[in-house]
Protein backbone atom coordinates (compact mmCIF):
# COMPACT_ATOMS: atom_id res chain seq x y z
CA UNK A 1 0.00 0.00 0.00
CA UNK A 2 1.52 3.86 -0.84
CA UNK A 3 0.66 5.80 1.92
CA UNK A 4 1.95 8.71 0.51
CA UNK A 5 -0.05 11.82 0.77
CA UNK A 6 2.06 14.58 -1.34
CA UNK A 7 4.87 16.45 -1.20
CA UNK A 8 6.35 19.49 0.63
CA UNK A 9 5.76 23.11 -1.31
CA UNK A 10 6.88 24.72 1.73
CA UNK A 11 8.80 24.89 5.04
CA UNK A 12 8.36 28.20 7.57
CA UNK A 13 9.25 28.18 10.77
CA UNK A 14 7.85 25.18 12.68
CA UNK A 15 4.77 24.27 9.83
CA UNK A 16 5.33 22.98 6.18
CA UNK A 17 2.99 23.15 3.17
CA UNK A 18 2.32 20.04 1.39
CA UNK A 19 0.56 19.95 -1.80
CA UNK A 20 -2.39 16.80 -1.56
CA UNK A 21 -1.69 13.76 -3.87
CA UNK A 22 -4.66 11.70 -3.01
CA UNK A 23 -8.67 12.92 -2.73
CA UNK A 24 -8.81 14.35 0.58
CA UNK A 25 -12.44 13.73 0.56
CA UNK A 26 -11.93 9.73 0.53
CA UNK A 27 -8.25 9.14 2.24
CA UNK A 28 -8.73 8.96 6.19
CA UNK A 29 -5.28 10.38 6.72
CA UNK A 30 -6.65 13.81 5.97
CA UNK A 31 -7.99 15.25 8.87
CA UNK A 32 -7.14 17.50 11.72
CA UNK A 33 -5.03 16.04 13.78
CA UNK A 34 -3.82 13.31 11.85
CA UNK A 35 -0.33 12.30 11.83
CA UNK A 36 1.94 12.48 8.66
CA UNK A 37 6.44 11.45 8.64
CA UNK A 38 8.76 13.15 6.26
CA UNK A 39 12.17 12.00 5.69
CA UNK A 40 15.10 14.56 6.32
CA UNK A 41 18.46 13.06 6.13
CA UNK A 42 18.80 10.29 8.53
CA UNK A 43 15.96 11.19 10.94
CA UNK A 44 11.68 10.71 10.06
CA UNK A 45 10.00 14.30 11.23
CA UNK A 46 7.28 13.79 12.19
CA UNK A 47 4.15 16.56 12.50
CA UNK A 48 0.21 17.03 12.45
CA UNK A 49 -2.39 18.36 10.05
CA UNK A 50 -3.19 22.00 11.03
CA UNK A 51 -5.08 22.93 8.22
CA UNK A 52 -6.73 21.92 4.94
CA UNK A 53 -7.29 24.24 1.92
CA UNK A 54 -7.80 25.02 -1.61
CA UNK A 55 -4.14 25.99 -3.19
CA UNK A 56 -5.63 28.92 -4.42
CA UNK A 57 -9.27 30.12 -4.98
CA UNK A 58 -9.92 29.04 -8.74
CA UNK A 59 -8.10 25.72 -8.06
CA UNK A 60 -9.18 21.80 -7.12
CA UNK A 61 -6.23 21.10 -5.89
CA UNK A 62 -5.82 21.47 -2.39
CA UNK A 63 -2.85 21.73 -0.29
CA UNK A 64 -2.62 21.06 3.72
CA UNK A 65 -0.62 22.86 6.81
CA UNK A 66 1.28 20.65 9.07
CA UNK A 67 2.92 21.75 12.94
CA UNK A 68 5.96 19.98 12.78
CA UNK A 69 6.61 18.10 16.35
CA UNK A 70 9.92 16.51 16.46
CA UNK A 71 12.14 13.63 14.85
CA UNK A 72 12.35 10.11 15.18
CA UNK A 73 16.19 9.53 15.81
CA UNK A 74 18.08 6.15 16.09
CA UNK A 75 18.92 5.24 19.73
CA UNK A 76 22.05 3.34 20.94
CA UNK A 77 20.12 2.09 23.99
CA UNK A 78 17.30 0.44 21.63
CA UNK A 79 14.45 1.23 19.40
CA UNK A 80 14.32 4.35 17.76
CA UNK A 81 13.23 7.47 20.11
CA UNK A 82 11.06 10.97 19.34
CA UNK A 83 12.53 14.16 20.32
CA UNK A 84 10.84 17.01 20.30
CA UNK A 85 11.92 19.66 18.13
CA UNK A 86 12.70 19.56 14.33
CA UNK A 87 17.10 19.74 13.84
CA UNK A 88 16.97 18.40 9.78
CA UNK A 89 13.96 20.63 8.11
CA UNK A 90 12.54 18.58 4.99
CA UNK A 91 13.60 20.42 1.71
CA UNK A 92 10.42 21.02 -1.09
CA UNK A 93 9.50 18.05 -3.09
CA UNK A 94 10.18 15.34 -0.60
CA UNK A 95 7.43 13.17 -0.18
CA UNK A 96 4.96 13.13 2.72
CA UNK A 97 3.50 9.79 4.40
CA UNK A 98 0.34 9.38 6.48
CA UNK A 99 2.52 7.52 10.22
CA UNK A 100 2.80 4.28 10.13
CA UNK A 101 1.65 2.25 13.82
CA UNK A 102 5.06 1.91 14.12
CA UNK A 103 5.89 5.32 14.22
CA UNK A 104 3.19 6.54 16.72
CA UNK A 105 3.89 3.64 18.72
CA UNK A 106 6.91 5.69 18.69
CA UNK A 107 6.02 9.13 19.34
CA UNK A 108 3.56 8.04 21.76
CA UNK A 109 6.00 5.31 24.10
CA UNK A 110 6.22 6.06 27.63
CA UNK A 111 8.95 8.05 28.43
CA UNK A 112 11.52 7.31 30.31
CA UNK A 113 11.96 10.21 32.44
CA UNK A 114 9.27 10.40 35.49
CA UNK A 115 5.49 10.87 33.88
CA UNK A 116 2.05 10.25 34.81
CA UNK A 117 -0.48 8.28 32.61
CA UNK A 118 -3.07 11.14 31.65
CA UNK A 119 -5.33 8.36 30.18
CA UNK A 120 -5.39 7.42 26.01
CA UNK A 121 -5.41 9.66 23.10
CA UNK A 122 -8.50 10.63 21.51
CA UNK A 123 -8.02 9.94 17.77
CA UNK A 124 -7.09 6.26 18.89
CA UNK A 125 -7.93 4.98 22.30
CA UNK A 126 -5.15 1.60 22.16
CA UNK A 127 -2.45 4.02 22.51
CA UNK A 128 -1.62 5.81 25.89
CA UNK A 129 -1.08 9.33 26.99
CA UNK A 130 1.56 10.32 29.34
CA UNK A 131 3.08 14.04 30.66
CA UNK A 132 6.60 14.15 31.62
CA UNK A 133 6.48 15.69 35.19
CA UNK A 134 9.96 16.83 36.56
CA UNK A 135 11.42 16.64 40.55
CA UNK A 136 9.81 20.02 41.24
CA UNK A 137 6.33 19.48 39.34
CA UNK A 138 6.11 16.54 41.56
CA UNK A 139 6.66 18.11 44.66
CA UNK A 140 4.13 20.85 43.86
CA UNK A 141 1.64 17.73 43.11
CA UNK A 142 2.06 16.47 46.58
CA UNK A 143 2.29 19.41 48.61
CA UNK A 144 -1.35 20.84 47.35
CA UNK A 145 -2.97 17.44 47.89
CA UNK A 146 -2.12 17.88 51.53
CA UNK A 147 -4.13 21.24 51.58
CA UNK A 148 -7.40 21.41 52.05
CA UNK A 149 -9.10 22.63 48.63
CA UNK A 150 -11.80 25.40 48.36
CA UNK A 151 -14.86 24.17 49.94
CA UNK A 152 -13.47 21.93 52.56
CA UNK A 153 -13.46 21.62 56.30
CA UNK A 154 -10.54 22.54 58.03
CA UNK A 155 -11.34 21.78 61.75
CA UNK A 156 -11.72 24.34 64.14
CA UNK A 157 -9.49 24.53 67.11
Amino acid sequence: MDDRLGQVVAIAGSQMTVSLEVDELTEEPIRIGSMVTVRSGPLDVVGAIAAVQAENAGSSRSVFVVDLLGEIVPSAEGPPQFRRGVSHYPVAGTPVRAATEVELGTVYRRPAASNISIGTLYHDPRQSAFVVVDERSWQRILRSSERPGPGSRVPSR
